[in-house]
């Protein structure tokens, strides 16, 4: 097939112009952060609370009732879990001054070791006083900024549950109106392409959930039987990096390790608790949770990392959870899109 040079010009075009939309969709996802991770939120969310709501209609429940019924058990769990979580955060901040003493120990023995000449170094962090310090400097912001305040993070839970509750019965009829928007063959195309989406992308996200849930439990038995302080914490913090693949597993584990140190020093109690935390992510992440799941989604681990980085940088942790979804979305979508086949096959992993 012979290209002419209208064509050459046509495909020149038509790709700067893909590469300005992107740019330009870039943009107006990092300006509209703020409405719009909220809605990717809550679509994803959808994706989690719409098989209840299929459940229960399936059992002659009302769509009404079915959807009440969701939004009382969603609110019931997240405030539950908001007070015991933000009750945590405090008693963190509160008692962490206990451990100055431990910590400027730990940090003299440090450089005393290493034979590091820093004398004003060492007269620093004898004087320090760790209770001005961390409330003066990081630790309460950080907190503060991930967590905000208990009614701040029940407004921001309110509003994407509400917007779950629009998506989930639209989702029911989308296929209907594609009818009326397109050509049967056209709109048939776009069906296969979102039932493809929706099932892989649901399968992923329950799995996900399920795995991250018996993580989080099982690492809050093991933190919790050796004493380190803060379990809940920890486990709360272990189930929301489990969804960000493989770097969230490893930073996960890293804090309550810390805190056993500090707490007990270098000892038997410390190595156990390193090696169960990290068995038991090594077990879920490369044996139980890709048995359940399989290949379903099939996306190069390059790809996934890129995407980590990428959404990280546009929405931060929230953007590096929904990463993986957002690109397996993107990649159905090129499938089913002659021009952008290429794009699918370089995203794919076998």
């Amino acid at each position: 097939m012979v290209i002419t040079e209208n064509e050459k010009i046509l495909r020149m075009v038509a790709f700067f112009l893909g590469i300005i939309v992107a740019f330009l969709v870039v943009v107006v996802l990092r300006q509209l952060r703020s409405i719009m991770l909220p809605l990717f939120v809550a679509v994803f969310l959808s994706y989690l609370l719409g098989p209840v709501v299929e459940f229960l209609t399936r059992r002659r429940f009302p769509l009404w009732l079915a959807m009440l019924i969701m939004v009382v058990i969603v609110f019931s769990v997240l405030y539950l879990l908001g007070l015991i979580l933000y009750s945590s955060s405090n008693d963190f901040i509160q008692e962490f001054p206990k451990y100055e003493a431990r910590v400027t120990l730990m940090v003299q023995d440090v450089l005393n070791y290493f034979e590091i000449p820093l004398p004003d170094a060492k007269e620093y962090f004898e004087t320090l006083d760790w209770k001005k310090a961390i409330q003066d400097a990081s630790l309460p912001k950080v907190v503060s900024s991930t967590l905000g305040s208990f009614f701040n993070f029940l407004s921001k839970v309110f509003m994407v549950v509400l917007l779950s509750l629009f998506i989930i019965p639209g989702r029911r009829n989308v296929g209907k109106r594609l009818y009326r928007m397109f050509s049967e063959k056209r709109a048939k195309l776009f069906e296969n392409v979102l039932i493809t989406i929706n099932s892989q992308v649901q399968m992923y996200l329950v799995v996900k959930t399920l795995i991250s849930l018996a993580t989080a439990g099982l690492s809050f038995l093991v933190i919790w039987s050796f004493g380190v302080d803060f379990p809940i914490m920890w486990a709360f913090i272990i189930f929301i990096l489990n969804f960000i693949p493989t770097i969230g597993s490893i930073i996960s584990t890293i804090p309550p390790i810390i805190v056993c140190f500090v707490q007990y020093g270098f000892g038997p109690r410390v190595f156990f608790v390193a090696l169960i935390l990290t068995g038991i992510q090594s077990v879920m992440g490369n044996f139980i949770e890709p048995s359940f799941m399989g290949r379903s989604l099939n996306i190069s681990p390059l790809i996934v990392l890129l995407s980590l980085i990428f959404w990280g940088w546009l929405w931060g942790i929230p953007g590096m959870i929904i990463a993986v979804p957002i690109t397996a979305a993107i990649k159905i979508s090129c499938e089913n899109i002659e021009p952008l086949k290429p794009i699918a096959v370089l995203i794919s992993g076998k």
